[in-house]
């Protein structure tokens, strides 16, 4: 006859999986930090760009050709 589960070994079974939770939950939160950081990277190359772009279109008399919003 099968010996029935203690409260110890299912408290044992139960920590694995909650300290693994724990793990990912840490990792995703450095993941979605790294990814903003690297979402605000983007946009500030973007930016910079356009205003280059812009710069470049008033040098030459094409100012109406862009988007000047980034003046």
């Amino acid at each position: 006859m099968p010996k029935e589960p203690t409260i110890t070994s299912l408290s044992a079974t139960i920590k694995i999986p909650r300290l693994e939770n724990r793990k990912l939950n840490n990792r995703l939160s450095k993941c979605l930090l790294r990814t903003k950081n690297l979402e605000n990277e983007i946009y500030d190359i973007h930016r910079g760009m356009v205003m280059k772009f812009n710069r470049l279109a008033k040098a030459v008399g094409k100012a109406d050709a862009v988007n000047l919003y980034y003046d």
